[in-house]
């Protein structure tokens, strides 16, 4: 379960007396190196102990930017009292050692650090290990040619140079502080490291920071920062480096480098193709891969335990395929078993006993859903119909997962908007209702973009017919195609595009205007399920009045002559009806744009007051399941789906 297997290669600086012999180390089994100028040492020297030597590697990739490893310049104070990264210089020769205690080498040539850049996702001692990259920044420029960044990832395989000032013998930590190179093979690549083949050499520790070399187009480039080594060894406390090391990936970070060192170029905002999954983009335009991971908390703590401590770094791997809630709760599971159950005879029993709070975390943050790639992403209207099914967050977030961006956006944008504007009503299904289709208008438009058709007719499919929403725009709803004098249900969408249900209950020219009706006929206002509508009706004494010459502008109360009475609303299983749930009674009334339908008549109770996250807020019409054009106003939003 813990990730004892990952060693850093840039050991933690001991006291300056032993950081000579044991933290400033390199490649075991290589050959000198005086070559790669753009490769130098990390060396650490202090005002109370004077130069102490070289701690980790480097590499000059601009004239005043050195990239190495996060480990190298975090936590120096602790080995080093009142030592901290404006105390490191970057080091261009090929041997690094003091001559005597204290003082520093005569070749070669030091470059003072101003500030340390660590990736903000780096946590010392935690989160695998992963994340571990760091650009120096120094205070004046070398006048070496920087190394350029490779842009692709390395292949499984694939030979790679290394270069550092690591130790040349894991095993007694020795020969540390000149610059010795070795070609290795890539073993695995994973989402944001790749490990690499030990076999009769291999990076060690001192070597932390420095390159994996790969050939561009006329020179060297850095395509990964050396990070970690394994051994073979458990019984010693320091690595013997044989089992294998992990790199960072250098393409996964370049965005992160790029724009710490001022570069306005590669915005993921920009060009979102940069990162490997739309979660993956930052605010700040910087890719953290990371965010693609999807595996839960259990999936990651079962695929780490299964890991071999063999140079392949399962664990780092299994790791970082979780998402940020399970890594999370991973964390909080490991250090709680570290601080409560280290000295526990039986850390497992003790782990059950103590650690309750993680392990109900921990079985919380599960796996999150990944759409099939055959599925194109749910609009927003999709999304509320699989929003208002829910009955819990998890579900909730499930439903989210299937969206786009935008349409998450824009479903948001609505059950904000009724969340704050009709608060004062959102215990009563119906006000609730009514005051999302006045007040959030524009965010229903935004959900389901209108068909922006007439309702005299021509414009909708055949089968559908043009009728206005309870928030104003035009919709092709589908319908029963009644022709001209049938008749028709006031109630239900009987009549054919370009006709309505009149106030005798048959079906008429649908109007806007008096100019829409034919000679001796004029628009009335009328509600036709559940909206109001004109209908072409003979003008005559009495006669219902025109509508208003502003289509979609409601009329008042006075105005609504001859409609037929609204249906009665009721809860299923309420009792509301005049029947029981059963014949006539309260029924399944399917959703008019998507076709979903509620709970049937069966569902006991109440619509509860408090009701559960993302609650199906529908009003059922006691009558035989027939459709209203919207009948689903927007979930009261307790909590947000993202």
């Amino acid at each position: 379960m813990t990730l004892i297997s990952l060693a850093f290669l840039g050991c933690d600086a001991e006291p300056p007396e032993v950081l000579t012999t044991r933290s400033a180390a390199a490649v075991y089994g290589g050959r000198s190196e005086a070559g790669h100028p753009a490769v130098g040492a990390l060396t650490l020297e202090t005002d109370t102990y004077g130069y102490i030597g070289s701690v980790c590697t480097g590499t000059l990739i601009a004239p005043t930017w050195v990239l190495t490893a996060a480990h190298c310049v975090v936590g120096i104070d602790e080995s080093v009292p009142g030592a901290g990264p404006q105390d490191l210089s970057f080091y261009v020769g090929s041997d690094a050692r003091p001559p005597s205690e204290g003082r520093r080498p005569a070749a070669g040539t030091f470059y003072r650090a101003a500030r340390a850049h660590v990736h903000a996702g780096y946590r010392r001692g935690a989160n695998g290990g992963l994340d571990d990259i760091a650009l120096l920044e120094l205070r004046e420029p070398v006048p070496l040619t920087p190394l350029a960044l490779h842009r692709a990832p390395v292949a499984e395989g694939q030979t790679v140079l290394y270069a550092g000032f690591g130790v040349s013998d894991g095993d007694q930590q020795t020969g540390a502080g000149v610059k010795r190179s070795t070609s290795l093979r890539v073993r695995r690549l994973m989402r944001t490291t790749f490990s690499s083949f030990h076999e009769a050499s291999g990076v060690c520790s001192g070597d932390s920071g420095g390159p994996a070399l790969v050939q561009g187009p006329g020179a060297y480039e850095v395509a990964g920062v050396n990070s970690q080594a394994q051994t073979t060894n458990f019984d010693l406390d320091w690595t013997n480096c044989r089992a294998g090391s992990m790199q960072a990936r250098v393409d996964v970070y370049r965005t992160w480098i790029e724009r710490t060192m001022g570069s306005g170029a590669n915005d993921c905002r920009v060009e979102p193709s940069l990162c490997g999954c739309d979660e993956a983009c930052g605010p700040d335009g910087v890719c953290d891969e990371l965010a693609c991971g999807s595996a839960g908390c259990l999936d990651v703590m079962q695929c780490i335990n299964e890991c071999v401590p063999d140079g392949r770094f399962c664990d780092a791997d299994c790791y970082g395929e979780g998402n940020p809630s399970a890594r999370s709760a991973y964390n909080g599971a490991l250090s709680c078993l570290v601080e409560s159950c280290g000295e526990a005879r039986d850390p497992g029993a003790c782990y059950e006993e103590r650690c309750g709070a993680a392990i109900a975390a921990c079985d919380a943050a599960g796996p999150t859903p990944r759409p099939d790639p055959g599925v194109p992403p749910a609009s927003c209207s999709e999304l509320l119909e699989c929003v208002t099914s829910c009955e819990d967050e998890a579900c909730a977030t499930a439903c989210a997962e299937r969206g786009a961006p935008e349409a998450n956006a824009r479903l948001e944008a609505l059950f904000g908007c009724a969340a704050d504007r009709c608060a004062a009503v959102q215990d009563d299904v119906d006000r609730y209702t009514d005051c999302s289709y006045e007040e959030c208008g524009t965010e229903w438009t935004g959900c389901y973009p209108a068909d922006d058709c007439r309702v005299t007719g021509g414009d909708c499919p055949r089968g559908t017919a043009c009728v206005a929403a309870e928030w104003g725009p035009n919709y092709c709803f589908e319908s029963q195609g009644r022709a001209l004098g049938d008749a028709c249900d006031p109630v239900a969408l009987d009549c054919a595009d370009g006709s309505t249900c009149g106030p005798d209950r048959q079906c008429v020219p649908a109007c806007n205007t008096d100019d829409d009706c034919a000679e001796g006929a004029s628009c009335a206002s009328i509600e036709v399920a559940g909206v109001t509508a004109g209908a072409c009706a003979p003008s005559t004494d009495g006669s219902p009045e025109s509508l208003p010459p502003s289509e979609g502008e409601p009329p008042g109360e006075e105005e609504r002559v001859g409609e037929a009475p609204p249906p009665a609303v009721c809860v299923v299983g309420s009792g509301d009806c005049d029947q029981p749930c059963e014949g006539e009674g309260c029924g399944v009334e399917p959703h008019a744009l998507v076709g979903e339908h509620v709970p049937s008549c069966a569902a006991p109770g109440r619509l509860p007051s408090t009701p559960p996250v993302w609650p199906a807020l529908v009003a059922l019409v006691c009558l035989r399941g027939r459709r209203r054009p919207v009948d689903r106003p927007p979930p009261r939003p307790t909590t947000t789906a993202r």
